[in-house]
C-alpha cells in the first residue's frame, strides 16, 4: 500500500472510532480494541488527532454559525426583538457550503452502522427503527419486539429456542415441561423457570438480562466464566449483565418501573448522563444523533419522555440542558452549545 492511501486508510478508521466513541454506543470491549489500535505506531495516534481537529472544527462552527443566524435576525421597529430559536429550521439549513464539506467527513463516517442486513436476511421476526412488533408463537408464548431487532427461531420436539441477533426483546414464556424454552445472545443462554423476562444486546456486545416475573438461568455457552459464574439464577425484579471485558455479573436489584418502560412506549431517565441518553433515543430515531463537544456528555438527564414523538424528547432536553442541535441531514443530528 502506497503511503497516500495508508494515510487515508488511518484517516477513515480514526474518523469510525471517533464517531463510535461519541456515539454513546461504545462499551468497554470497544475501548478495549480503540486503546490497542491507538498503541499500534505513532501514525496511528497522528490519524486521531486529526480526527478530533476536524470534529472540534465542526463544533466550534456550529457554535459560530448559531451565533451568526441570532445576529443577522432584524428586530421590528416598535416591537420588543424577538429572538429565534437557534434550532429552528431555518437554522438548519443555513450552514454553508465550505461549513458542509467538515460535516460530510462526519456523514461518511457513518457508513451503514447500525443496519445488520445480515441479521435481517436470516431472521424470522424483526422491527425496524422506532416499530415494536408483539409476535405470537406457536406454543402460546409471545415475544415483544422492540426498535431495530432481530430474532431467529430454532424449534423441534424437544426445545424451544430463540437467538436474538440484535435488539431487545421480552418474552412471556407458556409451560411445557417436554421442552425448554431459552434465549441465546452472544455467548449468554438464558433458560426461562418461569414467566416473562427481557433481554438486549447492545452493538457493543454487552448484555442485560431483566427479570420481570418468576426467574431465569443464565450461563455462558463458551466457557469463559469460572464455575461459579457458569450458571447465575436471576429472580424476579433482579438484572444481571454481561460484556466480553468484564464477563457475567452477579444479580442486582433493578427498577422494573424503568426497565420496562419502552414496554408502555416511555423512556425514563433518572439522573443519567447525556451520552447514555442519546445512546438509547438514537435506538428509536432514524440516522445519528452525535454530540460535537465532548464536555456536553456528562450533562445529566432527568424526565419521563413518550416514544410516540422522538423529536420532541430531543428538543425537551436540549431546553433542559440549554444546548442546541443542528440537522446536517435528514439522518445526522449533532448537539453542541
Amino acid at each position: 500500500m502506497n503511503p497516500s492511501d495508508r494515510r487515508k486508510l488511518l484517516s477513515d478508521q480514526a474518523i469510525d472510532w471517533l464517531v463510535l466513541l461519541r456515539s454513546g454506543a461504545a462499551g468497554d470491549g470497544d475501548r478495549q480494541r480503540f486503546a490497542e489500535w491507538l498503541a499500534e505506531g505513532p501514525e496511528y495516534a497522528d490519524a486521531f488527532q486529526e480526527a478530533e481537529r476536524l470534529w472540534a472544527s465542526v463544533a466550534d462552527v456550529l457554535s459560530d454559525e448559531a451565533g451568526d443566524l441570532r445576529a443577522e435576525q432584524p428586530a421590528a421597529v416598535g416591537l420588543p426583538e424577538k429572538r429565534p430559536s437557534p434550532i429552528s429550521p431555518a437554522g438548519r439549513r443555513r450552514l454553508r457550503p465550505a461549513r458542509w464539506a467538515a460535516a460530510a467527513a462526519l456523514l461518511l463516517a457513518l457508513g451503514l452502522q447500525g443496519l445488520y442486513l445480515g441479521d435481517f436476511w436470516l431472521s424470522d421476526y424483526a422491527t425496524g427503527t422506532g416499530e415494536q412488533k408483539l409476535v405470537r408463537l406457536d406454543d402460546g408464548s409471545t415475544v415483544l419486539l422492540d426498535t431495530d431487532t432481530a430474532i431467529a427461531l430454532d424449534w423441534n420436539p424437544s426445545r424451544r429456542r430463540i437467538r436474538i441477533r440484535h435488539g431487545q426483546a421480552v418474552f412471556t414464556v407458556a409451560p411445557d415441561a417436554a421442552r425448554p424454552f431459552e434465549v441465546e445472545t452472544g455467548p449468554a443462554v438464558i433458560r426461562a423457570l418461569g414467566t416473562v423476562f427481557e433481554v438486549s444486546e447492545s452493538t457493543a456486545g454487552d448484555i442485560a438480562v431483566t427479570v420481570q416475573e418468576h426467574a431465569v438461568s443464565v450461563r455462558l455457552a463458551d466457557g469463559r466464566a469460572d464455575s461459579a459464574q457458569a450458571a447465575v439464577r436471576v429472580a424476579s425484579g433482579q438484572r444481571v449483565t454481561y460484556s466480553p471485558t468484564h464477563g457475567l455479573s452477579s444479580p442486582e436489584k433493578t427498577d422494573l418501573s424503568q426497565a420496562t418502560a419502552w414496554q408502555r412506549h416511555k423512556l425514563i431517565f433518572k439522573d443519567q448522563p447525556l451520552v447514555k441518553v442519546v445512546a438509547e433515543l438514537d435506538r428509536y430515531r432514524p440516522g445519528k444523533i452525535l454530540i460535537a463537544d465532548h464536555r456536553l456528555e456528562d450533562l445529566r438527564v432527568t424526565g419521563v419522555f413518550s416514544l410516540d414523538d422522538s423529536d420532541a424528547i430531543l428538543a425537551a432536553v436540549e431546553k433542559a440542558l440549554a444546548i442546541r442541535s443542528t440537522r446536517l441531514s435528514p439522518w445526522l443530528v449533532l448537539l453542541h452549545r
